[in-house]
């Protein structure tokens, strides 16, 4: 209730954003967590990152159907922008850094010691989803990326649309045949062929087309 109000009555964007954050922060400190809102939040305030990060942290704990399912949501209302941020971060997870030219050479710059130790004690204070990019994944991880990927891209959805009118597909070929055989005229053909174009919208058949 809380989220559609904030959505649909707050006209100030700051103000409303930081009612999301809270909001975001509320769902997270569930005892279950409802990721799907929390990303729904997300999507609003356009972080693209945060949401790389649940969907990476769900595919570690092995909680596969909620992360296919946050996918879908995300292709459903999510914006191209949205989308691609979120595929690219996708694509980079578990990608190893290139170290910096000449970070190993101790005899060139001064005070490097310093410097390095200072490095270090950042590394160590850094925030716990840098520490979960730069751990290692899983072979079963890496696996379920591209999936998430295929989702996300709407390839998945559109494949599985295609397979539900294609194995829905109960036209009756022969009402199309007679209606083509009763009256033979330039306009009742025109007539025959977009008939037979709604009949098999979506569903790749093109048998009508063959046999006549």
């Amino acid at each position: 209730y809380s989220l559609k109000l904030c959505m649909s009555l707050m006209q100030n964007k700051q103000f409303r954003n930081q009612v999301l954050r809270v909001l975001v922060k509320i769902y997270m400190n569930l005892e279950k967590p409802d990721f799907i809102n929390v990303c729904q939040c997300l999507i609003f305030l356009d972080d693209p990152q945060a949401v790389s990060d649940i969907l990476e942290k769900l595919v570690k704990e092995d909680n596969l159907l909620m992360a296919y399912q946050i996918c879908f949501d995300l292709y459903e209302s999510a914006s191209q922008q949205f989308l691609s941020s979120v595929i690219q971060n996708l694509r980079s997870v578990g990608t190893p850094i290139a170290s910096v030219p000449g970070s190993t050479n101790t005899g060139t710059v001064p005070g490097s010691e310093k410097e390095g130790e200072m490095m270090e004690t950042e590394e160590k204070k850094g925030s716990p989803v840098a520490s979960v990019k730069s751990a290692q994944m899983s072979p079963g991880t890496k696996d379920q990326i591209p999936k998430m990927i295929k989702i996300l891209s709407g390839e998945k959805a559109i494949e599985l649309h295609l397979q539900y009118l294609i194995r829905n597909n109960n036209t009756d070929l022969m009402i199309l045949k007679n209606t083509k055989d009763a009256v033979r005229n330039s306009v009742c053909h025109t007539a025959t062929v977009i008939a037979n174009s709604f009949m098999h919208c979506g569903t790749t058949s093109d048998q009508f087309l063959r046999d006549n």
